[in-house]
């Protein structure tokens, strides 16, 4: 391909099954075959003792040859059959129709015996298996002359021409050249360039930097490899400044990697700075250099893995942009953190690459529309203390969102589970390190459980924060910056204020706690959304509220993306986070000295009770033995090795649990989780607004009516006597069957939560079997929400800069893009499962289209108008109406109206008294209008002569309807 046929074109790779020939609408084509699962098998008898190796096959019946027999599981009753083991297969409809039915036999696996045990079978009609749509279905197994014992699952539907293809394939196994391919894409991801490793001895002697004799300038052998598309001595060697501007050049080889539809991520992997030596002197002789670290970056995100190129011996290493360290990461779930590993590579006959730190990147504090240069300190764990940074790690990223709408809907469902398969030990390793830090918080470990107690322990530090929050409220003080002119501008107690008008009115109507309660919880978090807008730290600050109604209401954010300048505002933020820890250093030392002071009065107490005694204690005269049981001399103590696990490892779970939640809770109210935050506020707002027109007096009132007169009155005797009395007078008879018939309910409710347990762990079997085929038998989850312990925030030498700002030669458009697929599985259809990824990128990234001022102008006045204005004004409707009726009482509809409001407004604030009052009240003032009405003469119409009174136009007709209205409200509220 030409340079120019390159600049419009992106070499791609599509690795999905029955691709090449067909579309997708064609894949999902029917066909006259039955595609059947056997999915499982549970409660068969035991032939080996104990348990049994059973498997299952399958004929037509009246026909001896069998059409699908699947391997045998061992030492199991409840086989779970997956493709591994043969679960799938097809079967043409006119063979079952010729059959009538189809045999199903469960057999037991002996390799001794010519003839297998069978454990069980079950013929299943023609006319069962034509009628199905893939739901599962139950079967009882049937055995000659001996009792019926266990049960077998089986789904079926008609096969569609991607099901035919599938079971081709699964059916050659390792000879399957489509699943090869598939399963052979990941290797990609994880392949390197570069790393000899430290066994190898030429390494230590081979120079990496030498003098230029012409220009006497230093200069550093480019490693792993120089530029494939340039001589090789003009990329060979290159000086410090040439590696660094280099290295800030657009990448040329993209991975376009993961499984998702929201959007994408391009990552570049920059460089890293002071790393950490990981690697020791090379103990040989004559040789008197050092062997330095060997680095490489493993990504992962979501469902995708990949590591950059190695570069040797060096602790500022660049990768340059030829090299493998740009990656194209596809967006399943728009909370999803990204995570970056630093490891020194190792190829000796451990292969233990040395974890060197780790950065997860919370991706929801960026937009799009922006190009971020990152710096991040590497740490070993972001859930472990404490941390000390082992290096900086340098990364460009650029976020792309097709639909920002769908980023909040998406949050309104659970997060899924996401796990990442790797083929070798090694490699797993790198992604449980890469996702959790190097200390394995899943083990029993003292410094685990040490670690989640002070953690807990370092919550009280929100004390300082919420004794800020209290004096700012309590005292007026100003929070809300208010800009007169030019040169004048204070801080107005908005928060103040809002808690003074809120407590009025709370205490004027207390009926309304529960939409103070509500709009508590979203006032909350306004604040803490405004005190981290104020951070003078901009990456420190999180997205707005009106960032994310715009995302909801139009699908984008229309306001100017973000422009940061490195090193802004940093003197700032540091005296500002100098302050706030100063502050909790003396927090903590007078709480110290306060222990220390009683203590000391403590210990005075007890020397004095010692000495002159306690006149409240009881004396106590009973034997004391000291420790040591009465009648023996000695115990002998008997320990294990760690005897103390059995009882704290419990404990550090529950731990981890807790920990984990409050992590969550605590990310929500500082809006780390930025959409559940405005989600959560949002939510609470409506529902504040709602409470306000529920009725809260009256269902209070007419629920304790009803316990009261429903639970405590005389009758009470009648339900004594005609049902509690015949409970306790029941006969041995009559008791034991009413148990009987309690122990089968609970026996039903039990087999039903068995069954959807039974179903939840068939799909995590077959999930994992699929997995582990096409990936690898070792599986890492990857967590979606964030619950890490410690933030990991870029430092103050990262910037910001929106696209249309960036000044340097864009190469993305003849950038290599090579399409490499995630590994997310499609179980949605619940039989045969859907491994085709998207299709590949063309061309360069797409820029995100933003909309102009007028547009954005108009957008925020929508938003102004639903959430603000439209509230006020159903609020001052609600109370204003009856006001301005009540001065208009010859306008027959307004009046009217009033009154239906003050009625509705008394049965919602008032008791029955009042209620009856605006009854009367209104029924007296109708009575007047329809006295006034009557004196007017009645309107006819010309064409059919008649009158508008007959049509229910008039002011009769009017004051019917009105009465109509008026009852429907009045039963309404009462």
């Amino acid at each position: 391909m030409t340079e120019s046929q390159g600049a419009n074109a992106a070499t791609t790779v599509d690795t999905s099954i029955d691709t090449r020939t067909t579309s997708p609408s064609d894949q999902d084509a029917p066909t006259d075959k039955l595609v059947i699962e056997i999915v499982s098998c549970w409660d068969l008898p035991a032939e080996d003792f104990k348990s049994s190796d059973p498997y299952v096959k399958v004929r037509r019946s009246g026909h001896r040859e069998y059409i699908h027999e699947t391997k045998h599981i061992p030492n199991t009753l409840n086989p779970i059959f997956t493709v591994k083991t043969g679960n799938l297969f097809v079967v043409p409809k006119k063979d079952v129709q010729a059959a009538g039915k189809l045999l199903f036999k469960v057999k037991e696996y002996d390799r001794i015996s010519i003839t297998n045990e069978t454990l069980g079978s079950v013929e299943i009609d023609a006319d069962t298996l034509l009628k199905a749509k893939g739901e599962r279905m139950e079967f009882d197994l049937t055995r000659k002359k001996k009792k019926s014992k266990g049960h077998i699952a089986i789904r079926c539907r008609e096969a569609k021409r991607y099901d035919v293809r599938f079971v081709e394939e699964l059916s050659k196994g390792k000879d399957s050249v489509d699943l090869q391919a598939f399963s052979s894409a990941d290797k990609k991801l994880m392949k390197t360039h570069g790393g000899v490793g430290i066994t190898n001895v030429t390494k230590v002697i081979k120079a990496h930097h030498r003098t230029d004799h012409v220009t006497k300038e230093k200069k550093y052998r480019i490693r792993p490899y120089p530029d494939p598309d340039r001589p090789e001595e003009a990329t060979k060697w290159m000086s410090h400044d040439d590696i660094v501007s280099g290295a800030m050049n657009d990448s040329r080889n993209w991975l376009d990697i993961g499984s998702g539809t929201l959007g994408r991520v391009y990552l570049e992997i920059i460089g890293i700075d002071d790393m950490i030596n990981m690697d020791e002197v090379m103990p040989i002789s004559g040789v008197g250099k050092s062997n330095k670290t060997d680095s490489f970056v493993a990504v992962i995100y979501e469902d995708c893995i990949a590591k950059t190129d190695v570069i040797d011996d060096c602790l500022n290493p660049r990768w340059m942009p030829w090299m493998q360290r740009a990656f194209v990461l596809r967006t399943m779930y728009p909370n999803s953190q990204l995570f970056l590993g630093v490891f020194d590579y190792d190829s000796g006959a451990q292969n233990e690459h040395d974890m060197v730190g780790r950065v997860s990147v919370n991706l929801t504090d960026f937009r799009p529309g922006s190009e971020y240069l990152l710096h991040y300190h590497l740490f070993k764990s972001a859930k472990i203390g404490p941390r000390k940074p082992r290096g900086t790690l340098i990364i460009r990223m650029k976020i792309e969102a097709d639909d920002e709408r769908q980023n909040i809907i998406k949050n309104l469902s659970p997060p899924p589970s996401i796990y990442v398969s790797c083929r070798n030990i090694s490699d797993f390793r790198i992604a449980r390190k890469t996702v959790t830090g190097k200390t394995d918080v899943e083990v029993y470990s003292t410094k685990t459980l040490n670690a989640y107690v002070d953690e807990l322990q370092a919550y009280k530090y929100m004390s300082h924060y919420m004794k800020e929050a209290c004096v700012n409220l309590l005292f007026w003080r100003g929070t809300y910056p208010i800009r007169i002119t030019k040169n004048f501008s204070f801080l107005l107690p908005l928060h103040s204020m809002t808690a003074f008008l809120t407590g009025v009115l709370f205490a004027e109507r207390p009926t309304l706690a529960p939409s103070f309660f509500m709009f508590g919880v979203s006032w909350v978090l306004f604040a803490v959304q405004g005190y981290r807008q104020k951070s003078p730290n901009p990456w420190d600050r999180c997205r707005s509220y009106t960032e994310m109604a715009q995302m909801l209401i139009q699908g984008v954010c229309v306001l100017p993306p973000p422009s940061i300048e490195p090193h802004q505002d940093e003197e700032e933020a540091l005296k500002y986070e100098e302050m706030w820890n100063k502050r909790i250093a003396d927090a903590e030392e007078a709480a110290a000295k306060r222990n220390e002071e009683f203590q000391k009065q403590q210990a005075e107490y007890e020397q004095h009770v010692s000495e002159v005694g306690d006149a409240t204690a009881e004396t106590d005269i009973s034997s004391k033995n000291h420790g040591r049981i009465p009648g023996h001399s000695a115990v002998k103590m008997v320990t294990n090795l760690n005897p103390m696990k059995m009882i704290l490892y419990p404990i550090q779970i529950y731990l981890g649990i807790a920990c984990d939640w409050l992590r969550f809770v605590k990310n929500v109210v500082i809006w780390e989780e930025c959409y559940v935050s405005f989600i959560v506020t949002t939510t609470s707002l409506v529902l504040g607004f709602v409470f306000l027109f529920v009725p809260w007096y009256f269902l209070i009132r007419w629920t304790i009516r009803l316990l009261v007169w429903l639970g405590l009155g005389p009758w009470m005797k009648l339900a004594d006597k005609y049902w509690y009395s015949k409970l306790e007078g029941l006969s041995e008879e009559e008791k034991k069957e009413k148990m009987k018939s309690m122990l089968q309910a609970r026996k039903k409710q039990a087999e039903v939560s068995a069954k959807d347990a039974r179903i939840a762990e068939e799909e995590a079997y077959k999930l994992k079997a699929m997995k582990t085929m096409l990936y690898g038998d070792y599986l890492t989850k990857v967590p979606v929400r964030n619950t890490d312990r410690f933030r990991d925030i870029p430092l103050h030498a990262s910037s910001a800069t929106p696209e249309h700002n960036i000044t340097r030669v864009q190469s993305r458009a003849i950038a290599s893009v090579e399409r490499v697929g995630g590994q997310h599985i499609d179980t949605s259809d619940g039989m045969v499962p859907k491994i085709k990824p998207p299709r590949a990128i063309a061309g360069s990234p797409s820029k995100i289209t933003r909309v102009s001022k007028s547009a954005s102008k108009r957008m925020m006045a929508r938003v102004v108008f639903f959430f603000v204005v439209l509230p006020l004004l159903l609020t001052a409707g609600w109370f204003a109406v009856p006001y301005v009726s009540s001065r208009l009482p010859e306008i027959p509809i307004a009046h009217t109206v009033g009154l239906g409001i003050a009625g509705a407004k008394n049965r919602f604030f008032s008791g029955r008294d009042k209620v009856e009052k605006a009854d009367k009240e209104a029924t007296h003032a109708m009575k007047k209008i329809e006295r006034k009405s009557k004196k007017r003469k009645p309107m006819t119409t010309t064409s059919s002569n008649k009158t508008s009174e007959e049509e229910g136009c008039s002011d009769g007709g009017y004051l019917q309807n009105a009465r109509k209205l008026i009852s429907r409200l009045t039963s309404f509220f009462a």
